[in-house]
């Protein structure tokens, strides 16, 4: 589910109780339009500002490639207001001082990647409009992409519709496999070769290998005491071993805790299943095989240690990112992926966290021309943009491959490869793209479409051989929660409970764990608490949204 920002709804709480909201009326000027779905748009100049959070790695918005493709294109000249974006939430904070004053706002927002509850409350607020009109008679790129998106399995439309069943956004959706299965085991081959051990599938034999790497010198170097058997973190992309592991109990998603029993939500933090990966880990700990540290730890504690010398000393470790670097370290060499283990009672689930679209353009009520600025941001769907934004300029920084040589993912399903990054600047500071941060659309044909450069150290070739095998393990459809979008009203019943289970659940689970709790005399008291804090109450509500989104 997408983040909610508490400080973007005070504040519009607040503008829409006091009045004090200028009203606008737009009398469209429909005469300077060409017929839908051609370009140029317009049969004159005119101008639309575009407010966008100021990314550190583009140095010039209105002096830059992708900016110009798009006013060539189209017609329309693009002003564009940056937000600044130093350290998180800069521009919300300039935005919303901007709304509470009534100063004018630019006349499209990209980029600001509002939660579904802030977006809705600036559609009741009257802050942006309503564009579901737009999407019947004017999309081009956009319907060919919600229907592409929904072959493939990820409804955009359920995600981008709000409570009111009004749209008010466009989407940047990306479809790739290796984010979804993000949530990555990998466990040193190289030792299990040293000491004679088979590859482990179940959370006994994964037990048992754990245990060898401990007590037998695993990666021979003579010092039977320096093997850390398995390594995590508490900060980090997809870093935390106890989400991996729980997924051995029951379904852990690792962000909501929701799974779905014939059509009704529970929460697994009360479940008897996760008792049972909790005494799991318990005992991992109690024989020193999982250290306090995965509990705590930074992500940057976790890659020092992982890459401390010149001899590997870690035997399992979790992590959606390399703790190696991402090329020409040949210590990654000697991981392969961990599949899930099997649990006692045969549960073995990968994590998945479906590709859904994020709220990366909308129309505010200022704008003269809500036809134009709509179809402009339709056209930055296409591919075209798309890619544009994402990999620069076309034969010079990226080309089409040419079939010569394999996909990343051809061997193992069959994606050839569709796009060849030659110069890789999405990393580097540039003025030629906006880092696909606007609307856009990406298949799974063209992220996970990338050539294979013969580098096997490279991050996403171990990712190519990772994603593909955790495909069996992914929860049916009837079983996960894809996403829920609360109303306001929903939403203030929820917010606090929500975050104060979650934590609650966590910081208990690292206690049981290390003992600070026992797990078998203090879980009714644990129960009782998440009782406290509404986990009824959570429920009852998502019940109802989920209801509404999907039955």
């Amino acid at each position: 589910m997408k983040k909610i920002s508490m400080l973007l709804i005070v504040l519009l709480i607040t503008i829409g109780c006091s009045g004090n909201k200028e009203q606008v009326e737009i009398v469209e000027n429909r005469e300077i339009y060409t017929e839908a779905r051609t370009f140029p748009i317009v049969t004159e100049e005119i101008t639309l500002t575009v407010g966008i959070p100021q990314h550190p790695l583009i140095s010039d918005y209105q002096n830059n490639m992708l900016t110009r493709m798009i006013e060539e294109k189209t017609g329309v000249k693009l002003e564009i207001m940056t937000f600044p974006q130093t350290a998180g939430s800069e521009h919300l904070t300039k935005l919303n001082a901007m709304i509470a004053s009534g100063e004018r706002l630019p006349d499209i927002l990209i980029g600001f990647d509002f939660s579904d509850v802030d977006l809705y409350v600036m559609a009741k607020n009257g802050t942006i409009i309503d564009l579901t009109d737009y999407y019947d008679t004017q999309a081009y790129y956009l319907t060919e992409a919600i229907k592409e998106s929904d072959a493939n399995g990820n409804p955009m439309i359920v995600s981008m519709t709000s409570p009111d069943g009004n749209i008010y956004t466009l989407p940047k959706m990306t479809e790739q496999l290796g984010n979804e299965f993000s949530a990555r085991g990998w466990i040193n081959q190289t030792w299990l070769d040293n000491l004679g051990l088979a590859y482990p599938t179940t959370t006994e034999e994964y037990y048992q290998v754990l245990k060898a790497f401990k007590e037998q010198d695993a990666n021979g170097n003579g010092n039977p005491n320096d093997e850390i058997p398995l390594l995590g973190a508490n900060g980090g992309w997809r870093m935390k071993a106890q989400d991996f592991l729980m997924n051995s109990f029951i379904y852990n998603d690792s962000l909501t805790g929701w799974i779905v029993k014939d059509g009704e939500l529970d929460l697994i933090y009360d479940n008897e299943e996760w008792r049972e990966g909790i005494r799991y880990m318990k005992k991992l700990h109690d024989e020193k095989l999982l250290p306090n540290i995965i509990f705590s730890q930074s992500a940057a504690d976790y890659r020092a240690i992982a890459q401390k010398g010149d001899i590997s000393i870690v035997g399992s470790y979790f992590a959606g990112a390399y703790v190696y670097p991402t090329r020409g370290d040949e210590r990654v060499l000697e991981y392969v992926p961990l599949k899930p283990l099997v649990g006692p009672e045969g549960v073995a689930y990968a994590q998945y966290f479906p590709s859904t679209p994020k709220n990366m353009g909308q129309i505010t009520r200022f704008c003269e021309y809500p036809e134009a600025a709509f179809r402009v941001m339709d056209y930055m769907v296409s591919e075209e943009i798309s890619l544009a934004s994402r990999y620069g300029e076309l034969g010079v920084d990226w080309e089409y491959a040419s079939g010569d040589k394999p996909g990343l993912f051809e061997d193992t399903l069959g994606l050839p490869a569709t796009i060849v990054d030659i110069n890789a600047i999405f990393a580097t500071t540039q003025n030629k793209t906006w880092r696909a941060e606007q609307p856009s659309y990406l298949s799974y044909a063209l992220s996970d479409g990338k050539e294979d450069p013969g580098d096997p150290t490279w991050f996403e070739a171990r990712i190519a051989t990772q994603a593909p095998m955790y495909i069996p393990y992914k929860p049916n459809n009837d079983e996960y929660v894809r996403e829920l979008i609360y109303d306001k009203e929903e939403n203030e019943r929820i917010s606090e409970s929500k975050i104060l289970i979650t934590d609650f659940a966590y910081e208990s689970l690292a206690r049981f764990v290390i003992g600070d709790l026992n797990i078998e005399t203090q879980w009714d008291w644990y129960v009782k608490e998440l009782r406290a804090m509404g986990i009824e109450e959570y429920i009852e509500v998502s019940q109802t949204v989920y209801d509404r989104m999907y039955k």
